[in-house]
């Protein structure tokens, strides 16, 4: 659904995935290596920090409004 990079307090990059089941992994072989927000942090630079907020179900709405302030606060 969507993504969130930013710069952490020590310079790390960091890289946040929200949305449903698209960010757990839902439907592949290998959630833990073929998600989309795992393809796309293995191609980040070296010390970037993933963190995958998404919940089976959420709608687009629900991501906003649930998922989204949590991600603004990572750091």
């Amino acid at each position: 659904m969507s993504s969130i990079q930013n710069q952490g307090a020590h310079g790390a990059l960091i890289y946040v995935a929200i949305g449903a089941s698209d960010v757990v992994g839902e439907g592949a072989d290998k959630p833990d290596t073929e998600a989309w927000p795992i393809v796309i942090y293995e191609r980040l630079p070296k010390g970037t920090v993933i963190h995958r907020l998404g919940v089976s179900g959420s709608t687009p709405e629900e991501a906003t409004v649930e998922q989204l302030p949590a991600a603004e606060t990572l750091e």
